[in-house]
């Protein structure tokens, strides 16, 4: 009973480390969309103020 537990343990860790990988990936993609999106943003107004200063 000891063993199993021991074997159950020592694959607790890394599937904790891979799921919490893949959770980090995961919110990263989504903030590297996000920061694409408001880079975008921020060209377009500036390209607007350009044109209406010319």
């Amino acid at each position: 009973m000891g063993d199993l537990f021991g074997n159950l343990q020592s694959l607790l860790i890394p599937v904790l480390l891979i799921a919490m990988f893949l959770v980090y990936a995961s919110t990263a993609s989504k903030r590297n969309d996000h920061m694409r999106d408001v880079e975008r943003r921020a060209k377009e107004a500036e390209e607007k103020e350009k044109h209406r200063h010319e």
